[in-house]
């Protein structure tokens, strides 16, 4: 049975022996996002729609040098090697691992999935914000967002359109790893670029319908008789606070199981097929769902299209750790709470030791500490937190493997199988 420490010893003894190839990935990956995000602005101030193909560069590299990062550790996991060796000769997770030996296949397998997660869960925010501060430093009434206004974006939107269906298209035929960066760069500026720009026109129809004299009155109607009763303010009241607190805590707790279900794509098992979560007791509900009519499915389908496509790859990832017992899953929230909380108070804690300087010299010690702990909001990978990170989740990976085999014969079935967890 696994015990308390076998993760974080696990991490240090990754980190410790892989710690050169981490460094070198971090710093190709840090040179990379620099030197792509001045490019990006500089096209961003020819034209905006030119910026944001400068972006879709960049997170693309970012992803890559993740993948490699991940990947430099597979010498140092022995139970992910004799599962892989046994994948292929048809044992342990025969159906839904799909692993890669070398990083050109883990990239034809990992990357476009590791993005669409990526961006589902909004994790492109801060090369946003980056962006945009390096943007405004070098214009004078001007915004990087202006793109309704700029030349070309509707021809801009169709080519990246067509683009994307075709090497979409292509990277399903061929699996290649050239076509899996190609897409993922397409759907990076399709995010950019074509969501942004029409969540922009929509957003103006919505404007204008809005201010028609019709819906005003229906809302000032139906808005009337919730003031005057005063039940809606009365419950926000009461339910705000612990509803604010279920759900911090729900976003605390799900950080680390979704960069876990990111682990699992690099290292080829898939968590994003709802059938993973089949269970027995979830049979009769099932049954009941199937028999909807058609169009209450389909609408249901619709509806909650986007919460699953966040949600199974957690509740996978869940499913997985718990399976190599309790202790791992509890121990893998609690190292990764504590590292972003450690992380995030070093910078103070360094600032203070430093003590009062000059500007000149804060302007030489602010560049050495973006990429040691960040700033106080980091908008970069740091050189303290990534490498721990990488190692922690890798760790994760393999205990859950280890643990698999540990079971007993029972409970040691494929992963894909409905059978319920066993903590």
């Amino acid at each position: 049975m696994l015990s308390w420490f076998d993760l974080p010893l696990t991490a240090l003894r990754l980190l410790r022996a892989h710690w050169p190839e981490l460094l070198c990935w971090f710093f190709l990956q840090l040179l990379a996002y620099q030197l792509l995000l001045d490019l990006s602005v500089w096209l961003g101030h020819i034209n905006p729609p030119l910026g944001f193909f400068g972006l879709s560069l960049l997170v693309v590299a970012q992803l890559l040098c993740t993948i490699a990062m991940f990947q430099s550790l597979r010498p140092g996991m022995p139970a992910l090697a004799r599962t892989t060796a046994e994948s292929e000769d048809g044992g342990l997770l025969p159906r839904r691992w799909t692993p890669g030996r070398h990083l050109t296949e883990v990239i034809a397998i990992a990357l476009l999935p590791f993005f669409a997660y990526y961006a589902a869960w909004g994790m492109l925010r801060n090369i946003l914000r980056a962006y945009s501060l390096d943007f405004l430093r070098g214009s004078v009434g001007q915004s990087p967002t202006d793109l309704l206004s700029a030349a070309g974006i509707v021809t801009s939107i169709l080519l990246t359109w067509a683009l994307r269906r075709f090497s979409l298209w292509r990277h399903d035929k061929t699996r290649s790893a050239l076509w899996s960066v190609m897409a993922t760069v397409c759907e990076a500026y399709w995010v950019f670029l074509g969501l942004f720009a029409i969540s922009r026109w929509t957003g103006q129809g919505w404007d204008w319908w809005n201010d028609r004299v019709v819906v005003v009155a229906w809302w000032d109607w139906w808005e009337g008789p919730r003031s005057w009763f005063g039940l809606l303010p009365l419950l926000k009241d009461w339910l705000g606070p612990p509803l604010g607190l279920l759900r911090d805590a729900l976003l605390v707790a799900s950080l680390p199981l979704l960069w876990l279900a990111i682990a699992a794509m690099i290292y080829g098992h898939d968590l994003r097929d709802p059938s993973l979560l089949a269970h027995q007791r979830l049979e009769p509900w099932q049954r009941r769902y199937a028999g909807l009519p058609t169009l209450a499915r389909a609408a249901a389908d619709r509806w909650s299209a986007g919460w699953r496509k966040k949600t199974v790859p957690i509740l996978n990832s869940l499913r997985l750790i718990l399976r190599a017992g309790l202790r791992p899953a509890l121990m893998l929230c609690l190292c990764y709470v504590g590292l972003t909380f450690a992380c995030s108070h070093v910078f103070r804690f360094v600032v203070w030791l430093i003590g009062p300087q000059e500007l000149q010299t804060w302007h030489l010690l602010t560049p050495a500490l973006d990429v040691l702990v960040g700033g106080p909001i980091p908008l970069a990978p740091t050189l303290i937190k990534e490498p721990l990170r990488i190692c922690l989740l890798a760790a994760a990976v393999e205990l859950t493997l280890r643990g698999l085999r540990q079971a007993p014969p029972a409970e040691a079935q494929p992963i894909d199988e409905a059978a319920p967890v066993s903590a």
